[in-house]
Protein backbone atom coordinates (compact mmCIF):
# COMPACT_ATOMS: atom_id res chain seq x y z
CA UNK A 1 0.00 0.00 0.00
CA UNK A 2 1.62 3.55 -1.15
CA UNK A 3 3.24 5.28 1.68
CA UNK A 4 0.79 8.49 1.31
CA UNK A 5 -2.32 6.74 1.53
CA UNK A 6 -1.15 4.54 5.32
CA UNK A 7 -0.51 8.27 6.32
CA UNK A 8 -3.94 9.32 5.19
CA UNK A 9 -5.34 6.65 7.27
CA UNK A 10 -3.03 7.46 10.33
CA UNK A 11 -4.07 10.57 10.26
CA UNK A 12 -8.07 10.10 9.73
CA UNK A 13 -9.84 11.63 12.65
CA UNK A 14 -12.81 9.29 11.94
CA UNK A 15 -10.35 6.19 11.82
CA UNK A 16 -9.26 6.88 15.19
CA UNK A 17 -12.64 7.92 16.70
CA UNK A 18 -14.41 5.09 15.08
CA UNK A 19 -11.55 2.46 16.54
CA UNK A 20 -11.77 4.03 19.89
CA UNK A 21 -15.84 4.02 19.78
CA UNK A 22 -15.48 0.38 18.78
CA UNK A 23 -13.27 -0.44 21.98
CA UNK A 24 -15.56 1.17 24.12
CA UNK A 25 -18.11 -0.98 23.21
CA UNK A 26 -15.74 -4.45 23.19
CA UNK A 27 -14.88 -3.34 26.86
CA UNK A 28 -17.70 -2.13 28.38
CA UNK A 29 -20.79 -2.05 25.97
CA UNK A 30 -23.30 -4.64 28.44
CA UNK A 31 -26.98 -5.00 27.42
CA UNK A 32 -29.52 -2.86 28.71
CA UNK A 33 -29.96 -2.98 31.36
CA UNK A 34 -27.04 -3.96 33.44
CA UNK A 35 -25.13 -3.17 36.53
CA UNK A 36 -26.39 0.18 38.03
CA UNK A 37 -28.96 0.10 35.00
CA UNK A 38 -31.35 -1.84 36.91
CA UNK A 39 -32.13 0.66 39.02
CA UNK A 40 -30.26 4.46 37.56
CA UNK A 41 -32.46 3.75 34.48
CA UNK A 42 -35.90 3.13 36.53
CA UNK A 43 -35.28 6.30 38.79
CA UNK A 44 -35.92 8.16 35.35
CA UNK A 45 -39.49 6.05 35.11
CA UNK A 46 -39.78 7.15 38.47
CA UNK A 47 -39.58 11.18 37.99
CA UNK A 48 -42.58 11.04 36.38
CA UNK A 49 -44.56 8.32 37.01
CA UNK A 50 -45.55 8.72 40.50
CA UNK A 51 -47.42 5.26 40.62
CA UNK A 52 -44.42 3.46 39.67
CA UNK A 53 -43.05 1.39 42.85
CA UNK A 54 -44.63 3.69 44.87
CA UNK A 55 -44.97 1.41 47.83
CA UNK A 56 -41.11 0.46 47.60
CA UNK A 57 -38.80 2.34 50.16
CA UNK A 58 -36.12 2.86 48.05
CA UNK A 59 -38.01 4.48 45.39
CA UNK A 60 -40.23 6.33 47.54
CA UNK A 61 -37.31 7.87 49.87
CA UNK A 62 -35.71 11.43 49.02
CA UNK A 63 -32.98 10.24 46.83
CA UNK A 64 -31.97 13.66 44.93
CA UNK A 65 -28.61 12.86 44.62
CA UNK A 66 -29.07 13.23 40.50
CA UNK A 67 -32.19 14.99 40.83
CA UNK A 68 -30.73 16.85 37.56
CA UNK A 69 -29.93 14.11 35.67
CA UNK A 70 -33.21 12.12 36.23
CA UNK A 71 -35.40 15.37 35.93
CA UNK A 72 -33.96 16.09 31.87
CA UNK A 73 -33.71 12.55 31.23
CA UNK A 74 -36.59 11.14 32.87
CA UNK A 75 -38.63 13.23 30.44
CA UNK A 76 -38.32 10.68 27.37
CA UNK A 77 -39.17 7.86 29.24
CA UNK A 78 -43.10 9.24 28.81
CA UNK A 79 -42.51 8.11 25.12
CA UNK A 80 -39.36 5.86 24.93
CA UNK A 81 -38.31 2.45 26.62
CA UNK A 82 -35.45 2.65 28.96
CA UNK A 83 -34.23 0.57 26.75
CA UNK A 84 -33.99 2.72 24.07
CA UNK A 85 -33.28 5.72 26.22
CA UNK A 86 -30.18 3.73 27.81
CA UNK A 87 -28.26 3.10 24.13
CA UNK A 88 -28.94 6.70 23.09
CA UNK A 89 -27.19 7.71 26.05
CA UNK A 90 -24.93 5.59 26.21
CA UNK A 91 -23.52 6.30 22.76
CA UNK A 92 -24.23 10.10 22.58
CA UNK A 93 -21.44 9.84 25.73
CA UNK A 94 -19.03 7.56 24.34
CA UNK A 95 -18.80 9.77 21.15
CA UNK A 96 -18.90 13.35 23.00
CA UNK A 97 -16.38 11.93 25.68
CA UNK A 98 -14.26 10.23 23.05
CA UNK A 99 -13.87 13.67 20.96
CA UNK A 100 -12.91 15.49 23.95
CA UNK A 101 -10.64 12.82 25.24
CA UNK A 102 -8.81 13.00 21.69
CA UNK A 103 -9.02 17.07 21.75
CA UNK A 104 -7.55 16.90 25.37
CA UNK A 105 -4.78 14.21 24.21
CA UNK A 106 -3.72 17.17 21.86
CA UNK A 107 -2.87 19.36 24.46
CA UNK A 108 0.41 17.17 25.14
CA UNK A 109 1.02 18.49 21.53
CA UNK A 110 1.59 14.38 20.30
CA UNK A 111 0.07 13.27 17.15
CA UNK A 112 -3.56 12.10 16.78
CA UNK A 113 -2.16 8.16 16.87
CA UNK A 114 -0.37 8.69 20.34
CA UNK A 115 -3.76 10.55 21.94
CA UNK A 116 -5.54 7.13 20.79
CA UNK A 117 -3.38 4.65 21.50
CA UNK A 118 -3.22 6.24 25.15
CA UNK A 119 -6.82 5.99 25.11
CA UNK A 120 -6.44 2.42 23.69
CA UNK A 121 -4.20 1.90 27.01
CA UNK A 122 -6.15 3.59 29.59
CA UNK A 123 -9.66 1.48 28.43
CA UNK A 124 -8.03 -1.22 28.18
CA UNK A 125 -7.15 -1.44 32.15
CA UNK A 126 -10.39 -0.53 32.94
CA UNK A 127 -10.09 3.41 33.27
CA UNK A 128 -8.50 3.31 36.64
CA UNK A 129 -6.43 1.55 38.67
CA UNK A 130 -7.98 1.36 41.99
CA UNK A 131 -11.32 2.56 42.93
CA UNK A 132 -13.73 1.12 40.33
CA UNK A 133 -14.43 4.49 38.86
CA UNK A 134 -15.27 5.40 35.34
CA UNK A 135 -16.05 7.48 32.52
CA UNK A 136 -17.31 4.97 30.06
CA UNK A 137 -20.04 2.24 31.04
CA UNK A 138 -23.81 2.99 31.38
CA UNK A 139 -26.01 5.80 30.88
CA UNK A 140 -25.47 7.63 34.18
CA UNK A 141 -25.33 11.28 35.65
CA UNK A 142 -21.10 10.48 36.04
CA UNK A 143 -20.93 10.49 32.55
CA UNK A 144 -22.59 13.55 31.85
CA UNK A 145 -20.43 15.15 34.45
CA UNK A 146 -17.29 13.97 33.42
CA UNK A 147 -18.59 15.77 30.07
CA UNK A 148 -19.14 19.07 31.79
CA UNK A 149 -15.56 18.55 33.41
CA UNK A 150 -13.44 17.84 30.42
CA UNK A 151 -14.92 20.21 28.37
CA UNK A 152 -14.05 23.24 31.45
CA UNK A 153 -10.69 21.55 31.56
CA UNK A 154 -10.26 22.30 27.68
CA UNK A 155 -11.24 25.98 28.30
CA UNK A 156 -9.03 26.67 31.09
CA UNK A 157 -6.39 25.40 28.70
CA UNK A 158 -7.67 28.75 26.79
CA UNK A 159 -8.02 31.08 29.49
CA UNK A 160 -11.40 30.83 29.11
CA UNK A 161 -12.15 30.74 32.64
CA UNK A 162 -15.96 31.78 33.04
CA UNK A 163 -17.70 29.69 31.24
CA UNK A 164 -15.04 27.30 32.05
CA UNK A 165 -17.02 27.93 35.24
CA UNK A 166 -20.09 27.54 34.37
CA UNK A 167 -19.52 24.03 33.00
CA UNK A 168 -17.71 22.60 36.20
CA UNK A 169 -21.23 23.87 38.23
CA UNK A 170 -22.70 22.01 35.93
CA UNK A 171 -20.58 19.27 36.42
CA UNK A 172 -21.44 18.93 40.28
CA UNK A 173 -25.11 19.36 39.33
CA UNK A 174 -25.30 16.41 37.09
CA UNK A 175 -22.98 14.67 39.90
CA UNK A 176 -22.04 16.08 43.21
CA UNK A 177 -19.14 14.33 43.09
CA UNK A 178 -17.50 14.08 40.15
CA UNK A 179 -18.41 18.08 39.82
CA UNK A 180 -16.74 18.35 43.57
CA UNK A 181 -13.81 17.07 43.57
CA UNK A 182 -13.17 18.42 39.89
CA UNK A 183 -14.13 22.04 40.77
CA UNK A 184 -12.05 22.16 43.61
CA UNK A 185 -9.05 20.42 41.91
CA UNK A 186 -9.60 23.43 39.16
CA UNK A 187 -9.97 25.77 41.35
CA UNK A 188 -6.40 25.47 43.07
CA UNK A 189 -4.84 25.10 39.53
CA UNK A 190 -6.72 28.40 38.31
CA UNK A 191 -4.65 30.12 41.56
CA UNK A 192 -1.64 28.46 40.36
CA UNK A 193 -1.44 29.00 36.87
CA UNK A 194 -2.93 32.72 37.08
CA UNK A 195 -1.96 33.38 40.76
CA UNK A 196 -5.28 35.85 40.45
CA UNK A 197 -7.22 35.40 43.35
CA UNK A 198 -9.56 38.16 42.21
CA UNK A 199 -10.02 35.84 38.64
CA UNK A 200 -10.42 32.97 40.26
CA UNK A 201 -12.93 34.28 42.70
CA UNK A 202 -15.54 35.37 39.82
CA UNK A 203 -14.83 31.51 38.64
CA UNK A 204 -15.55 30.35 41.72
CA UNK A 205 -19.19 32.63 42.33
CA UNK A 206 -20.19 31.22 38.82
CA UNK A 207 -19.20 27.75 39.25
CA UNK A 208 -21.35 28.17 42.52
CA UNK A 209 -24.30 30.16 41.13
CA UNK A 210 -24.62 26.97 38.31
CA UNK A 211 -24.13 24.26 41.00
CA UNK A 212 -27.39 25.50 42.72
CA UNK A 213 -29.38 23.60 40.21
CA UNK A 214 -27.95 20.24 41.88
CA UNK A 215 -26.73 21.60 45.62
CA UNK A 216 -30.80 22.69 46.36
CA UNK A 217 -31.91 19.61 45.73
CA UNK A 218 -29.52 17.75 47.98
CA UNK A 219 -29.87 20.03 50.77
CA UNK A 220 -33.80 19.37 50.53
CA UNK A 221 -32.77 15.87 50.69
CA UNK A 222 -30.37 16.51 53.55
CA UNK A 223 -32.91 18.66 55.60
CA UNK A 224 -35.55 14.91 55.00
CA UNK A 225 -32.83 12.47 56.26
CA UNK A 226 -32.29 10.59 58.82
CA UNK A 227 -28.54 11.60 60.69
CA UNK A 228 -25.94 8.32 59.22
CA UNK A 229 -24.36 6.75 62.94
CA UNK A 230 -20.72 5.79 62.43
CA UNK A 231 -21.96 2.04 62.28
CA UNK A 232 -23.81 3.34 59.00
CA UNK A 233 -21.44 4.85 57.04
CA UNK A 234 -18.96 2.04 58.22
CA UNK A 235 -21.39 -0.58 56.37
CA UNK A 236 -21.45 1.51 53.59
CA UNK A 237 -18.02 2.10 53.28
CA UNK A 238 -16.01 -1.03 54.53
CA UNK A 239 -18.72 -3.55 53.95
CA UNK A 240 -21.09 -2.63 50.62
CA UNK A 241 -18.87 -0.48 48.80
CA UNK A 242 -15.24 -1.22 49.77
CA UNK A 243 -13.98 -1.02 46.38
CA UNK A 244 -15.40 2.77 46.09
CA UNK A 245 -14.38 4.33 49.82
CA UNK A 246 -12.11 2.18 51.43
CA UNK A 247 -7.92 2.19 50.64
CA UNK A 248 -7.36 -0.66 52.82
CA UNK A 249 -9.55 -2.91 51.13
CA UNK A 250 -7.34 -2.20 47.98
CA UNK A 251 -4.07 -3.88 47.08
CA UNK A 252 -0.75 -1.34 48.36
CA UNK A 253 0.70 -2.79 44.73
CA UNK A 254 -1.95 -0.44 43.31
CA UNK A 255 -2.09 2.36 45.57
CA UNK A 256 1.89 2.33 45.11
CA UNK A 257 1.91 2.30 41.40
CA UNK A 258 -0.77 5.44 41.32
CA UNK A 259 2.29 6.55 43.44
CA UNK A 260 4.77 6.19 40.99
CA UNK A 261 2.46 7.56 37.79
CA UNK A 262 2.91 10.91 39.87
CA UNK A 263 6.16 10.95 40.39
CA UNK A 264 6.59 9.97 36.95
CA UNK A 265 4.25 12.63 35.83
CA UNK A 266 6.05 14.98 37.70
CA UNK A 267 9.26 14.41 36.60
CA UNK A 268 8.30 14.15 32.62
CA UNK A 269 6.69 17.65 33.52
CA UNK A 270 9.98 19.10 34.71
CA UNK A 271 11.76 17.61 31.94
CA UNK A 272 9.93 18.79 28.92
CA UNK A 273 10.39 22.04 27.83
CA UNK A 274 7.36 24.86 27.47
CA UNK A 275 6.73 24.44 24.41
CA UNK A 276 6.95 20.60 24.74
CA UNK A 277 4.76 20.36 27.62
CA UNK A 278 0.55 20.23 28.23
CA UNK A 279 -1.08 23.06 29.64
CA UNK A 280 0.42 23.95 33.12
CA UNK A 281 -2.96 24.10 34.47
CA UNK A 282 -3.74 20.10 33.44
CA UNK A 283 -0.41 19.39 35.43
CA UNK A 284 -1.75 21.50 38.43
CA UNK A 285 -5.31 19.62 38.10
CA UNK A 286 -3.82 16.35 38.32
CA UNK A 287 -1.46 17.42 41.46
CA UNK A 288 -4.11 18.30 43.32
CA UNK A 289 -6.26 15.24 42.72
CA UNK A 290 -3.36 13.13 44.00
CA UNK A 291 -3.76 15.49 47.16
CA UNK A 292 -7.03 14.66 47.39
CA UNK A 293 -6.40 10.67 47.05
CA UNK A 294 -3.74 10.42 49.55
CA UNK A 295 -5.64 12.47 51.84
CA UNK A 296 -8.29 10.72 51.42
CA UNK A 297 -6.05 7.74 52.77
CA UNK A 298 -5.34 9.21 55.92
CA UNK A 299 -8.88 9.99 56.53
CA UNK A 300 -9.22 6.01 56.19
CA UNK A 301 -6.34 5.80 58.87
CA UNK A 302 -8.20 7.94 61.66
CA UNK A 303 -11.49 6.45 60.54
CA UNK A 304 -13.17 9.53 59.55
CA UNK A 305 -16.05 7.70 58.15
CA UNK A 306 -18.41 11.12 58.07
CA UNK A 307 -15.87 12.80 55.73
CA UNK A 308 -14.78 9.41 53.27
CA UNK A 309 -18.31 9.64 52.44
CA UNK A 310 -17.51 12.38 50.27
CA UNK A 311 -15.10 10.19 48.48
CA UNK A 312 -11.74 12.66 47.67
CA UNK A 313 -9.92 9.43 46.22
CA UNK A 314 -12.57 9.13 43.56
CA UNK A 315 -10.99 11.44 40.48
CA UNK A 316 -7.23 10.79 40.70
CA UNK A 317 -7.10 6.74 39.93
CA UNK A 318 -9.26 7.87 36.85
CA UNK A 319 -7.16 10.84 35.43
CA UNK A 320 -3.44 9.71 36.80
CA UNK A 321 -2.95 6.95 34.24
CA UNK A 322 -4.59 8.77 31.92
CA UNK A 323 -2.23 11.91 31.89
CA UNK A 324 0.68 9.50 32.50
CA UNK A 325 0.46 7.92 28.78
CA UNK A 326 -0.10 11.38 27.74
CA UNK A 327 3.14 12.52 29.59
CA UNK A 328 4.55 9.61 28.10
CA UNK A 329 3.88 9.92 24.54
CA UNK A 330 5.43 13.92 24.46
CA UNK A 331 8.52 12.15 26.24
CA UNK A 332 8.81 9.90 23.31
CA UNK A 333 7.66 12.38 20.35
CA UNK A 334 10.53 15.02 22.22
CA UNK A 335 13.12 12.44 22.43
CA UNK A 336 14.04 12.85 26.28
CA UNK A 337 16.75 11.60 27.75
CA UNK A 338 16.87 7.83 27.23
CA UNK A 339 18.10 7.81 30.90
CA UNK A 340 14.89 8.91 31.93
CA UNK A 341 12.12 7.06 29.68
CA UNK A 342 13.83 3.76 29.58
CA UNK A 343 13.82 3.16 33.83
CA UNK A 344 10.05 5.15 33.41
CA UNK A 345 9.15 2.61 30.99
CA UNK A 346 10.48 -0.48 32.60
CA UNK A 347 9.41 0.55 36.54
CA UNK A 348 5.20 1.17 34.53
CA UNK A 349 5.80 -2.57 32.75
CA UNK A 350 6.36 -4.35 36.03
CA UNK A 351 4.07 -2.80 38.16
CA UNK A 352 1.45 -3.64 35.48
CA UNK A 353 1.93 -6.91 35.77
CA UNK A 354 2.50 -7.02 39.41
CA UNK A 355 -0.71 -5.19 39.50
CA UNK A 356 -2.38 -7.69 36.93
CA UNK A 357 -3.49 -5.29 34.84
CA UNK A 358 -3.27 -7.64 31.70
CA UNK A 359 -5.94 -9.79 33.58
CA UNK A 360 -7.86 -7.39 34.01
CA UNK A 361 -8.36 -6.48 30.26
CA UNK A 362 -8.99 -10.20 29.73
CA UNK A 363 -11.71 -10.15 32.43
CA UNK A 364 -13.19 -7.07 30.92
CA UNK A 365 -13.40 -8.30 27.69
CA UNK A 366 -14.87 -11.85 28.95
CA UNK A 367 -17.39 -10.02 31.05
CA UNK A 368 -18.74 -8.43 27.50
CA UNK A 369 -19.10 -12.00 25.84
CA UNK A 370 -20.58 -13.41 28.90
CA UNK A 371 -23.08 -10.46 29.88
CA UNK A 372 -24.43 -11.22 26.02
CA UNK A 373 -24.48 -15.08 25.31
CA UNK A 374 -25.94 -15.64 29.29
CA UNK A 375 -29.68 -16.43 29.67
CA UNK A 376 -31.87 -15.76 32.39
CA UNK A 377 -32.32 -18.14 35.67
CA UNK A 378 -35.39 -19.45 37.23
CA UNK A 379 -34.93 -16.35 39.85
CA UNK A 380 -35.56 -13.92 36.97
CA UNK A 381 -38.61 -16.16 35.24
CA UNK A 382 -39.65 -15.88 38.90
CA UNK A 383 -39.45 -12.19 38.53
CA UNK A 384 -41.38 -11.80 35.78
CA UNK A 385 -44.19 -14.17 36.85
CA UNK A 386 -44.32 -11.73 39.66
CA UNK A 387 -44.91 -8.84 37.50
CA UNK A 388 -47.36 -10.74 35.78
CA UNK A 389 -49.47 -12.87 38.08
CA UNK A 390 -49.68 -10.13 41.36
CA UNK A 391 -50.94 -7.01 42.56
CA UNK A 392 -49.31 -3.87 41.63
CA UNK A 393 -49.11 -3.11 45.40
CA UNK A 394 -47.48 -6.00 46.12
CA UNK A 395 -44.73 -5.87 48.30
CA UNK A 396 -41.93 -8.92 48.13
CA UNK A 397 -39.37 -9.95 50.28
CA UNK A 398 -36.81 -11.08 48.12
CA UNK A 399 -33.09 -11.89 47.32
CA UNK A 400 -31.87 -8.47 48.22
CA UNK A 401 -28.38 -9.12 46.14
CA UNK A 402 -30.40 -9.63 43.08
CA UNK A 403 -30.01 -6.09 40.58
CA UNK A 404 -33.12 -7.45 38.33
CA UNK A 405 -35.70 -7.75 40.56
CA UNK A 406 -37.13 -4.18 40.46
CA UNK A 407 -36.62 -4.03 36.36
CA UNK A 408 -38.25 -7.84 35.84
CA UNK A 409 -41.32 -7.79 38.68
CA UNK A 410 -42.07 -3.88 39.03
CA UNK A 411 -42.95 -4.91 42.21
CA UNK A 412 -41.97 -3.17 45.77
CA UNK A 413 -39.16 -4.77 47.52
CA UNK A 414 -38.07 -5.19 51.60
CA UNK A 415 -34.75 -3.97 50.28
CA UNK A 416 -32.12 -4.07 47.54
CA UNK A 417 -28.59 -4.59 48.75
CA UNK A 418 -26.63 -2.73 45.79
CA UNK A 419 -29.19 0.34 46.21
CA UNK A 420 -28.09 2.57 49.27
CA UNK A 421 -30.93 4.34 50.69
CA UNK A 422 -28.89 7.61 51.48
CA UNK A 423 -31.63 9.77 53.08
CA UNK A 424 -31.59 6.86 55.85
CA UNK A 425 -28.87 4.74 55.86
CA UNK A 426 -29.93 3.19 58.94
CA UNK A 427 -33.12 1.90 57.53
CA UNK A 428 -31.35 0.68 54.98
CA UNK A 429 -29.06 -1.43 57.04
CA UNK A 430 -31.74 -2.54 59.02
CA UNK A 431 -33.41 -4.19 56.44
CA UNK A 432 -30.53 -5.33 54.98
CA UNK A 433 -29.67 -7.17 58.23
CA UNK A 434 -32.80 -8.85 58.78
CA UNK A 435 -32.68 -10.49 55.35
CA UNK A 436 -28.98 -11.04 55.52
CA UNK A 437 -27.06 -10.97 58.82
CA UNK A 438 -24.96 -8.79 60.72
CA UNK A 439 -21.85 -7.76 58.98
CA UNK A 440 -18.48 -6.81 60.79
CA UNK A 441 -16.64 -4.18 59.05
CA UNK A 442 -13.20 -5.65 59.54
CA UNK A 443 -14.08 -8.73 57.89
CA UNK A 444 -14.91 -6.26 54.55
CA UNK A 445 -17.53 -7.57 51.16
CA UNK A 446 -19.62 -9.64 51.26
CA UNK A 447 -19.82 -11.47 48.11
CA UNK A 448 -23.50 -13.01 46.91
CA UNK A 449 -22.86 -16.60 48.50
CA UNK A 450 -22.55 -15.06 52.17
CA UNK A 451 -25.74 -13.18 52.00
CA UNK A 452 -27.30 -16.03 50.12
CA UNK A 453 -26.29 -18.05 53.00
CA UNK A 454 -28.25 -16.43 55.62
CA UNK A 455 -31.81 -15.33 53.58
CA UNK A 456 -31.87 -19.06 52.60
CA UNK A 457 -31.75 -20.33 56.31
CA UNK A 458 -34.23 -17.53 57.42
CA UNK A 459 -36.94 -19.39 59.67
CA UNK A 460 -40.71 -19.60 59.48
CA UNK A 461 -41.11 -17.49 62.21
CA UNK A 462 -38.28 -15.01 61.07
CA UNK A 463 -39.82 -14.73 57.72
CA UNK A 464 -43.28 -14.10 58.96
CA UNK A 465 -42.24 -11.40 61.58
CA UNK A 466 -40.38 -9.46 58.38
CA UNK A 467 -43.59 -9.87 56.43
CA UNK A 468 -45.65 -8.14 59.57
CA UNK A 469 -43.06 -5.44 60.10
CA UNK A 470 -42.56 -4.32 56.45
CA UNK A 471 -46.49 -5.70 54.92
CA UNK A 472 -44.99 -7.73 52.57
CA UNK A 473 -47.21 -10.18 50.89
CA UNK A 474 -44.91 -12.76 48.75
CA UNK A 475 -41.76 -14.32 49.40
CA UNK A 476 -38.91 -15.52 46.95
CA UNK A 477 -36.71 -18.32 48.09
CA UNK A 478 -35.35 -21.62 47.21
CA UNK A 479 -35.96 -23.20 50.48
CA UNK A 480 -39.01 -24.74 51.62
CA UNK A 481 -41.82 -22.86 54.16
CA UNK A 482 -44.43 -23.84 55.53
CA UNK A 483 -46.73 -21.33 53.45
CA UNK A 484 -49.02 -21.24 50.33
CA UNK A 485 -46.86 -22.02 47.35
CA UNK A 486 -48.13 -19.93 44.78
CA UNK A 487 -45.54 -20.66 42.00
CA UNK A 488 -42.28 -22.77 41.34
CA UNK A 489 -39.68 -22.25 38.53
CA UNK A 490 -36.94 -24.95 38.98
CA UNK A 491 -35.47 -24.35 43.16
CA UNK A 492 -37.23 -21.67 42.99
CA UNK A 493 -40.00 -20.65 45.26
CA UNK A 494 -43.30 -18.08 45.60
CA UNK A 495 -44.84 -17.97 48.41
CA UNK A 496 -48.48 -16.14 49.66
CA UNK A 497 -47.88 -13.94 52.76
CA UNK A 498 -50.96 -12.58 52.66
CA UNK A 499 -54.68 -12.72 50.92
CA UNK A 500 -54.02 -10.26 48.17
CA UNK A 501 -56.43 -7.24 48.58
CA UNK A 502 -56.25 -5.43 45.27
CA UNK A 503 -55.87 -6.41 41.47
Amino acid sequence: MDKSVLEKIRDNYFVHFSALFLTVFAFVGKPIPYSNDFSYLLRLISTYNSEFLKNDLTFSAYQNEHWLFNHLFGVFTLFLSIEVIGWLGRFACWSILIALLLRLGKRWKIPLWMVTLSIFLWLSIGQSIVNDEWMFGGFEAKCVAYIFLLTALDRFCDGRDFSSAALLGLSFSFHPLVGLWGFLASVLALIVFHKDLVRTGKVILIGAAFSLIGLIPLLIMKANSVDSTSENLQYLELVKFPFHFDPFAWARSSILFLFLLGVFIIALHIRLKDSEAPSKFLFAFLVFLGSFFFAGIGLRFFDQYALLEFMPMRLYPVFAPLFFLFYFGAACKNKIDRSVIIPVAVVVLIMSVWTKLPLRTYATLNSTYEAWTQTKDDTAHTFIWLRENTPSDSIVIAPPWRYDFWYLSHRARIVSYHQPIYSDLNEWQTRLEKLTGKALPENGFREDEELSKFYLGLATDEIKAIASAYNATYLVSETDYPLPLVFKKGNIKVFRLKEETTK
